[in-house]
């Protein structure tokens, strides 16, 4: 029986790494995820101040 013993300290200590490992990555997925977004964002703003500019430029060229 003891030699099961280290066999299970082991394999509970594997678990545990493994565990700690798959939460860092959700994490490190949470924070691309959150930098995807306002990364999003602020494309469609400058997207929005670029057309409001060229409206402008077409409006000053028809006058």
């Amino acid at each position: 029986m003891t030699y099961y013993r280290p066999l299970h300290k082991q394999a509970d200590q594997d678990f545990r790494v493994n565990l700690k490992a798959e939460i860092a990555i959700m994490n490190l997925h949470e924070k691309l995820d959150h930098l995807l977004h306002t990364q999003w964002e602020r494309l469609l703003e400058l997207q929005q101040i670029q057309i409001d500019m060229l409206s402008d430029l077409e409006k000053q060229r028809r006058s």
